[in-house]
C-alpha cells in the first residue's frame, strides 16, 4: 500500500487574549492579521516548537507611515532582530496608518506579542514628542536619523515616481511584502523592498522602487545601490501572469541587492548576464538543468532614457530580459560577443528589452 504524504501542520489560529484598550473591530482584525502572518513566518523560519515568542513593534508616523521592528526569541537560543522603516505615506501596512490615526498621536506605537499556540497580546502606547527632541536629534543623531535624511528619502521617492511617469502610467498601488525578506535570509535593501507596476499601451513594466533609496548607514546623501531593476512584457496576463512577472523582477532585484555592484557592472559592460536560482516551478521550459533562470541585464529601451535623476545623484534603470536556457548557455560560453549577438537578434525581431514566455528562444 503506498504511503500517505505527510501534510505540513497548519498554523494555529491567532487569538486575542489581552488588549490595553478597546479597539474598533477593523483595527483589531487588522492587527490580528499582522500577528497571524508573523506567527506563520516564525514557524517557517525557525520551525514550529523552536521559538518561544514573536514581538512586533509598530510605530506610526503622522504621515501614515508604519515603521516595524521584529524580534523572534528562539527556544533556548539567541534572539533574532530585524528593523524596518517604511517609506512615507505609501508605506502603510494594510491600511494601519489610517486605522490608528484616530487612536494615537504622532510617534504612537503598538507592541504585539504572539505565542506559539497563537495567543496574542496587544499593548498600545501614545506619547508626545518632547519639546527638545528636534534640537537633540540635530546634535546627537546620525545622518540616517536626521530630518535631512527623511527629506532626502521623500524627495527621492517623488523623483523616481516622476521618472516612472516618463515610461507610462504608474499604478496607484505599490507592491511590497508585509514582512521584509531579510527576515527569511534575503539581502538587505536601503529601505523596505517595493515594486511599482507601470502600464504603457500593451506593455506592462514592473520596476523596483527602493534600490536607489539612500542608505541610512552612510555619512551623507547617496543613491543606495544606484540602480532600479525592471522587467517588461507585452504578453497577455494569461501567458505571463502578474505573479510570474513580479517573481522574475524580484529574483533579479534580490540578486542586485546581494551583489551590490550592478551599477559598476553596467558601467563596465553595459549589458551583462546573470543567472538566478530558487525560483518557483512557474517557469517550465525556462530553467536550465541546474534550475537557473537566465537574464540579460541593462537592455536598452528604444527611445527611452535609462538615467533616473535623483536629488543626491543619478541612478540607472536596468531592464532584465528573460533568456531561454539555450540563450543563457550561449552567452555564458561566449561572453560579450555572445551577448552582443543576442542583442542584435532582439533588435532585428523587434522584441528589444521585452520578456516573453511565449517566444521559443533562439537555437544557439
Amino acid at each position: 500500500m503506498p504511503s500517505k504524504k505527510k501534510k505540513r501542520a497548519a498554523n494555529p489560529a491567532v487569538q486575542l487574549v489581552s488588549v490595553s484598550e478597546p479597539l474598533p473591530e477593523p483595527l483589531a482584525q487588522c492587527l490580528l492579521t499582522v500577528a497571524g502572518m508573523a506567527l506563520a513566518d516564525a514557524n517557517q523560519l525557525l520551525g514550529a516548537g523552536n521559538w518561544s515568542e514573536v514581538c512586533l513593534n509598530l510605530e506610526f508616523g503622522d504621515d501614515g507611515s508604519v515603521g516595524q521592528m521584529f524580534q523572534i526569541d528562539r527556544a533556548g537560543d539567541e534572539t533574532v532582530w530585524h528593523g524596518l522603516k517604511s517609506e512615507g505615506s505609501s508605506g502603510t501596512l494594510l491600511g494601519l496608518g489610517e486605522l490608528v490615526a484616530g487612536l494615537t498621536r504622532p510617534w504612537g506605537h503598538v507592541d504585539i506579542r504572539i505565542q506559539p499556540d497563537g495567543a496574542c497580546t496587544i499593548q498600545g502606547y501614545a506619547s508626545e514628542r518632547p519639546d527638545n527632541a528636534a534640537s537633540d536629534s540635530s546634535t546627537n543623531a546620525s545622518w540616517g536619523e536626521s530630518p535631512e535624511y527623511d527629506a532626502l528619502l521623500d524627495a527621492t521617492t517623488e523623483a523616481r515616481l516622476a521618472y516612472f511617469r516618463t515610461l507610462g502610467e504608474p499604478d496607484s498601488d505599490v507592491w511590497f511584502p508585509l514582512l521584509n525578506p531579510v527576515l527569511r535570509g534575503g539581502p538587505a535593501w536601503p529601505t523596505r523592498p517595493a515594486w511599482q507596476c507601470i502600464r504603457a499601451g500593451k506593455q506592462t513594466i514592473v520596476a523596483s522602487s527602493g534600490l536607489a533609496n539612500p542608505f541610512r548607514e552612510a555619512d551623507g546623501p547617496n543613491v543606495g545601490f544606484g540602480v532600479e531593476i525592471a522587467v517588461a512584457t507585452t504578453d497577455d496576463a494569461k501567458d505571463f501572469s502578474p505573479a510570474q512577472l513580479l517573481e522574475t523582477v524580484q529574483a533579479v532585484c534580490f540578486q542586485a541587492a546581494d551583489d551590490g555592484r550592478f551599477d559598476l557592472r553596467h558601467e563596465k559592460f553595459g549589458v551583462f548576464l546573470i543567472g538566478v536560482r530558487w525560483v518557483s516551478d512557474a517557469f517550465p521550459g525556462w530553467l536550465d538543468a541546474d534550475g537557473t533562470l537566465g537574464f540579460l541585464v541593462g537592455m536598452p529601451i528604444p527611445g527611452v532614457s535609462t538615467t533616473i535623476s535623483l536629488p543626491a545623484s543619478t541612478a540607472k534603470l536596468l531592464t532584465a530580459k528573460l533568456l531561454s536556457p539555450a540563450e543563457y548557455a550561449y552567452v555564458a560560453a561566449h561572453g560579450e560577443s555572445g551577448a552582443r549577438e543576442l542583442i542584435e537578434r532582439f533588435q532585428r525581431d523587434g522584441t528589444y528589452h521585452l520578456s516573453s514566455l511565449r517566444r521559443a528562444g533562439y537555437p544557439c
